[in-house]
């Protein structure tokens, strides 16, 4: 893997759609919310570098919500505040 420049990504969004059904194949991007509901319409801001190593990242997707399998209800709105370390 190349190495990343952090200082770079600051400020940063990045989206990826994600699956538009349970049918697709979503390894590349799956991110799982309660037992098995992948994330849809992902959207990631690089909020911070921490350290050398380490960001600060605000994630937000959408996800059928666990409580209304029936899709009865609209998708649940999940947000993430979170630190990652590269470990490069």
């Amino acid at each position: 893997m190349p190495k990343i420049d952090l200082k770079k990504l600051s400020g940063q969004t990045f989206h990826h759609k994600g699956t538009t059904s349970d049918d697709e194949d979503s390894c590349d991007s799956l991110f799982y919310y309660f037992s098995h509901q992948a994330l849809r319409d992902n959207k990631v801001k690089v909020l911070s570098q921490l350290s050398e190593t380490k960001i600060r990242v605000h994630w937000t997707g959408r996800t059928q919500d666990v409580n209304y399998y029936d899709g009865s209800k609209p998708d649940a709105r999940i947000e993430v505040e979170c630190d990652f370390d590269i470990g490069l």
